[in-house]
C-alpha cells in the first residue's frame, strides 16, 4: 500500500492509503484500520507536509484535526475533534452525550406523514437549525432500520428531483427546490419509487439516514438526529420536546449553546418580503415627502413638529432595523423584544427632537440625513450601553472585548460604506460638470470596488472575530446567533446603498447635464455585476491571473486566495437579486408625492408646484436602470440553472484547508463514479471538505472502511459536460453554511429596504438640494451650495437661482 497524499481532515491522516485508478488528479483516499497499529504511521508525515505546506495561505486556516486512541482503551475507539469544537468520544457501540448533543444540533431528520408533521417541523426551525422532512406516507415498507459500529458523517442532499413540492408543508415551512449553491428553507423530500430509506443507528438512536435506489446504489445521505414517528396516530402525535423525553435526551432541546451557533445556517432576505417592503415603503415614505412638500411653503408656524413627525414615522422601521443590526452584535442573544423596543423609542426621540434643537441654536431645519444619522448613532450609544450593563450583571464577562469588537466593526463598516458612497457620487457629479469622459468609468468602478470590499471586510471579520474563537471553544467566544440578522444584514447594506448610488448619482447628473449620458455608466456596471454574479467572470479572471503569475517569478500572489467565492460572497448574490429594486420605490413616491402636494396646493392656499427641469431625462435614466435590472436578473438566474461556472481540482485544494462552517468555506466536494462498489473497485472518494460518511461493503458504517460518498452516474446534462471541458471532475455540493437559509424577520427586512430607501432620498438632496427635490425650485442650485445643506437647511427653502 501506497502512502496517502490526502486525507480526511477528521482524521489528520492517520490510515493506509489506497491507489484509485481514476481519471481524477492526485486523488488517494485513507482506510482506517483501528487493529493494525503500523497503518497509522503511514499518512501521517505526508499529511503534516501537506498542512505546513499550506500555512503560508492563510494565517488562520483550519488546523489539523486529531485522531488518537483514548488511553487506557485497545478497542480502537476514536476521539474526534468536530469541527464546531467539541470533542467527541465514540467507543465502538457507546455514544457520548457530547456526540449526541452534536448530531442533533448538526441536522434533524424528521420522518412520518408531513400532513401530520407542523409542529414538530415549527418547533426545530425555532430553534434556527437545519431540518430535513421525509414524508414515507404510503411508503412505510420501505423504511429499514441499519445499526452501525461508529458515527456517521455525511453531507450529501438530497436532489432538486427528491422535493415534495405538493406537500402541505411546504408553503407553512417557506421550502424551495435546492439550487446550485443554496437551499432555502428546510429540505422537504419523499420516497421515489424504487427507493429505500436506511435509518442508520447506533444503539437506540438514529444518526442519520441513507437513501438507496432499487439498484442499491447510494441516491443520498445525510447525517442527523432522526426522530422517526411514522408509527404515530395523528391525534397522539408527540411535540418535540415529548418525543426527546421519551428518548431521555429532553435536555437537548435547550442546549443550542455557543459552540453550535456556527452550526445555524445564515439569514437571508425573502423575496416576497422584500417586495411587500417595497410596496409599503411608497405610502410610508410618501406621506413623508408629500407633508414636507406641502407644509414647508405654508405660512402657519408648527414646522419643527411636523418635520419631527413625518420623518418619525420613516424612521420607525429603520431604528427598529438598527436594533437587530447592531444591537445583536454589541449584545448577542442577550436581547428581546423589549431590548428592540426600548433602543427604537429612545432612537426615535433623539431623531424627533432634533428639529427642535436646531430651532433653539438658530441652525434652521436638520436635513434627512441628520436625523437619521442622529437616531442612528443614539441606537449605537444604547447598544455599547447594554453590553457593559449585562457585563455588570455578570453576563458577559469573559467575552465583553470580543462583542465590543465585534460591534465596532459592523457599525464601521456599514458607516464607511454609506461614507464612501457619499464622497463617489460627489466625484461623479463633478466629472459630469467638467464633461470628463472618466465619469462613465468612475462610478460603476467605484461602487463595484466599494461593494466588494465591504463584502470582503465583513469575511474577515466574520471569520476572526466570530468564527475562529467559537471554531477552537475559546473561552471568550461571542455569544447570540451572528448569523441570522447582523451578517446577512452587513451584505445588505452594501449592495443597497450601492444599488442606490448608482441610479441616484446618474439620475442627478442627467438633471444637472440635461443628457442621457449616464446611460453608459449603468450598462457598465450590469457587465460588472454580470462578472461577480455568474461565477464565470470569476472563473477566467483567475484562470489569467495564475497563467499570468507563471511568466512574473517575482509575483507571489495566488489568486484563488483573493477571488475563490466564499459562503458570504454567495449570500451577496443572493442579496442582489432582491435588493436592487427598492430604490426605484423611492422614485415613484417622488413622482406621486408631487402630483399629490400640487392637488393640495390650492386647499391649502400655498404656490403650485414647479414642473422640475430636466424632469424627462431623469425618467429615461430611471427606466434603463430598471430594464438593466430585471435584465441582469434573469440571465444570472438563468444560468445558475444551467450552466454553472466549474470548480476545478486547484480550487477543491483551497477549499480543502477550511472547515464546513468556515467563512472562507462555499462548498463540499463529492466524487461520483459508476464503479462497482467491491474490495477490489473502490468508488472515488470524497474531499475532506465534504466530511461524508464512512460505508462498508455490506453497506453498514465501520471504522474499517473507505470515505466515499455518491454512487450515482456522472452529471450528463450540459452543464456537466461543459464544466468537465473546463477541468471539473467533480460533483459538488453547496457548503453546509449555505443549506437551509432562515428568512430574516420582515420587521428587519421592512427596516433594510426603508434604510435603502433613505439613502436613496438623502442622496437625492446631497446632490440636487431640497429646494429642486421638494418641488420649489424648477433648477438644481450648485453643487457647492447644496453639499452646504448637507446637516441642516436654511428657510425658505425656495432660494432658486434662476437661470
Amino acid at each position: 500500500m501506497q502512502p496517502c497524499l490526502a486525507c480526511c481532515n477528521e482524521c489528520e491522516g492517520e490510515g493506509e492509503g489506497v491507489d484509485l485508478h481514476v481519471d481524477v488528479q492526485n486523488l488517494m483516499v485513507c482506510v482506517l484500520d483501528p487493529a493494525d497499529p503500523d497503518a497509522h504511521d503511514a499518512c501521517d508525515a505526508p499529511v503534516r507536509r501537506s498542512q505546513s505546506s499550506h500555512s503560508s495561505h492563510s494565517s488562520r486556516g483550519s488546523k489539523p484535526t486529531e485522531e488518537r486512541r483514548v488511553p487506557g482503551d485497545s478497542s480502537g475507539a476514536f476521539q474526534l475533534k468536530h469541527r464546531s469544537g467539541t470533542a467527541n468520544v465514540f467507543n465502538e457501540e457507546v455514544m457520548t452525550h457530547a456526540a449526541l448533543k452534536d448530531c442533533y444540533n448538526n441536522y434533524m431528520l424528521l420522518i412520518g406523514n408531513s400532513d401530520h408533521l407542523l409542529p414538530l417541523a415549527r418547533a426545530r426551525l425555532q430553534q434556527g437549525l437545519r431540518l430535513c422532512v421525509i414524508d414515507v406516507a404510503g411508503a412505510e415498507e420501505r423504511v429499514e432500520r441499519v445499526q452501525a459500529d461508529t458515527f456517521m458523517r455525511a453531507w450529501d442532499p438530497p436532489p432538486s428531483e427528491c422535493s415534495h413540492a405538493v406537500c402541505k408543508l411546504w408553503g407553512h415551512l417557506a421550502a424551495h427546490q435546492p439550487r446550485h449553491w443554496l437551499l432555502r428553507g428546510p429540505d422537504l423530500v419523499r420516497l421515489l419509487p424504487g427507493q429505500v430509506l436506511q435509518i442508520v443507528e447506533v444503539e437506540q438512536y438514529g444518526i442519520g439516514v441513507v437513501v438507496r435506489n432499487a439498484a442499491g446504489q447510494l441516491s443520498w445521505a445525510l447525517e442527523g438526529y432522526v426522530v422517526n414517528v411514522a408509527g404515530y396516530e395523528p391525534r397522539s402525535m408527540p411535540t418535540l420536546r415529548e418525543h426527546l423525553r421519551n428518548e431521555g435526551i429532553e435536555e437537548l432541546i435547550d442546549q443550542v449553546g455557543p459552540e453550535f451557533q456556527e452550526a445555524k445556517p445564515y439569514g437571508m432576505f425573502d423575496k416576497p418580503h422584500v417586495f411587500l417592503s417595497s410596496a409599503l415603503l411608497i405610502p410610508v415614505l410618501g406621506l413623508n415627502i408629500t407633508g414636507w412638500m406641502v407644509f414647508s411653503r405654508a405660512s402657519f408656524g408648527g414646522l419643527e413638529f411636523f418635520r419631527g413627525l413625518f420623518l418619525f414615522i420613516v424612521c420607525l422601521p429603520i431604528y427598529r432595523f438598527g436594533s437587530s443590526f447592531w444591537g445583536e452584535a454589541f449584545a448577542g442573544h442577550y436581547t428581546s423584544w423589549r431590548f428592540h423596543a426600548v433602543l427604537t423609542a429612545c432612537a426615535a426621540t433623539v431623531s424627533m427632537s432634533l428639529p427642535w434643537l436646531f430651532r433653539l441654536l438658530g441652525l434652521g431645519i436638520p436635513s434627512t440625513m441628520m436625523m437619521v444619522s442622529g437616531g442612528a448613532m443614539t441606537l449605537i450609544g444604547c447598544s455599547v450601553f447594554q453590553l457593559y450593563w449585562q457585563r455588570r450583571m455578570g453576563r458577559l464577562l469573559r467575552n465583553f472585548w470580543r462583542h465590543l469588537q465585534w460591534g465596532c466593526a459592523i457599525v464601521v463598516l456599514s458607516f464607511g460604506v454609506w461614507l464612501c458612497l457619499y464622497v463617489s457620487a460627489t466625484i461623479y457629479i463633478l466629472l459630469i460638470s467638467i464633461q470628463s469622459p472618466l465619469s462613465v468609468v468612475f462610478l460603476p468602478v467605484a461602487t463595484w470596488l466599494l461593494e466588494c470590499g465591504t463584502v470582503l471586510s465583513t469575511t474577515l471579520a466574520a471569520r476572526h472575530i466570530v468564527f475562529w474563537p467559537r471554531h477552537e471553544s475559546e473561552a471568550d467566544a461571542i455569544d447570540g446567533d451572528q448569523r441570522l440578522h447582523v451578517i446577512p444584514c452587513a451584505i445588505a447594506c452594501a449592495h443597497g446603498f450601492s444599488e442606490a448610488t448608482r441610479l441616484t448619482a446618474t439620475l442627478a447628473g442627467a438633471v444637472r447635464s440635461g443628457n442621457t449620458g449616464g446611460i453608459g455608466a449603468l450598462v457598465l456596471s450590469f457587465f460588472l455585476n454580470l462578472w461577480a454574479r455568474s461565477g464565470w467572470g470569476r472563473f477566467f479572471t483567475i484562470w489569467s491571473v495564475s497563467k499570468l503569475t507563471k511568466f512574473l517569478p517575482c509575483c507571489t500572489m495566488k489568486p484563488l486566495a483573493w477571488l475563490a467565492p466564499t459562503i458570504l460572497s454567495k449570500l451577496h448574490d443572493e442579496v442582489k437579486v432582491t435588493l436592487g429594486y427598492p430604490r426605484f420605490s423611492v422614485i415613484v413616491t417622488l413622482i406621486i408625492s408631487w402630483l399629490l402636494a400640487d392637488v393640495l396646493s390650492g386647499p391649502m392656499g400655498t404656490a403650485r408646484m414647479q414642473l422640475p427641469e430636466n424632469w424627462d431625462s431623469a425618467l429615461i435614466i430611471c427606466a434603463v436602470a430598471l430594464s438593466l435590472e430585471v435584465a441582469e436578473d434573469i440571465v444570472v438566474l438563468g444560468m445558475d440553472k444551467c450552466v454553472q461556472a466549474p470548480v476545478t481540482g486547484k480550487a477543491m485544494d483551497h477549499f480543502q484547508n477550511f472547515a464546513n462552517e468556515d467563512p472562507y468555506q462555499s462548498l463540499a466536494v463529492v466524487m461520483r463514479s459508476d464503479l462497482e462498489f467491491s474490495s477490489k473497485t473502490l468508488p472515488l472518494p470524497t474531499s475532506p471538505v465534504s466530511r461524508l460518511s464512512i460505508y462498508s461493503s455490506d453497506h453498514r458504517i465501520s471504522p474499517n472502511s473507505v470515505a466515499i460518498t455518491h454512487m450515482g452516474p456522472q452529471d450528463t446534462t450540459r452543464s456537466g459536460i461543459l464544466r468537465r471541458t473546463f477541468g471539473q471532475n467533480a460533483v459538488v455540493h453547496h457548503a453546509k453554511g449555505l443549506h437551509g437559509l432562515r428568512k430574516c424577520k420582515f420587521v428587519v427586512v421592512f427596516g433594510m429596504t426603508m434604510t435603502a430607501a433613505s439613502f436613496t432620498l438623502i442622496l437625492l438632496e446631497l446632490l440636487l438640494g431640497p429646494a429642486y427635490v421638494y418641488g420649489h425650485c424648477v433648477q438644481p442650485l450648485p453643487l457647492a451650495e447644496t453639499l452646504l445643506k448637507t446637516l441642516f437647511w436654511s428657510l425658505p427653502l425656495a432660494d432658486c437661482h434662476s437661470s
